[in-house]
């Protein structure tokens, strides 16, 4: 049993070619031994070639135009209307300013609203609550740094 990239119809072919010119080196390599299997049965497959290499050498001919300055104002002032919309482009070119602005909006209002929800005041800690803290500090303070190096509480 053969593959399916073994055989290749003639609307298979052309659609290759349109897709990657009439050279076959340039298609995809799963598809070159069929395409070239066909070109030596198919006479159509041979013209085909021939009017894509035609236009091949055509599009190789062109030459990229490069945009003027004053063609890029151009089209700049053309999609900008106003002066407004210009002067913001230049001073932020990342896009609309509503994003940035509404971004820090939102954060502004998460703070306020995380600042309501804690108490103004730390709560007050028994001194059994700071002793039993400063006995976790003094531990984590040795594992960090070992035992050679141990703060005294100052008092």
């Amino acid at each position: 049993m053969s593959k399916p990239s073994d055989h290749m119809t003639l609307a298979r072919f052309k659609t290759i070619m349109d897709s990657y010119g009439g050279e076959i080196k340039r298609w995809p390599q799963e598809e070159q031994k069929a395409a070239l299997a066909l070109l030596q049965t198919s006479e159509e497959a041979r013209t085909l070639c021939k009017e894509a290499a035609v236009l091949d050498g055509l599009l190789d001919l062109a030459q990229p135009l490069r945009a003027t300055a004053e063609l890029k104002l151009e089209i700049m002032n053309s999609v900008l209307s106003s002066p407004w919309e210009r002067l913001a482009q230049e001073l932020w070119p990342f896009g609309p300013l509503w994003r940035p602005a509404v971004a820090m909006v939102f954060s502004a209002i998460l703070g306020l609203a995380a600042g309501g929800i804690y108490p103004a005041a730390p709560p007050q800690h028994s001194a059994e609550t700071v002793d039993s803290a400063w006995n976790d500090y003094k531990e984590a303070e040795m594992l960090a740094f070992g035992p050679d190096y141990v703060l005294k509480p100052t008092q």
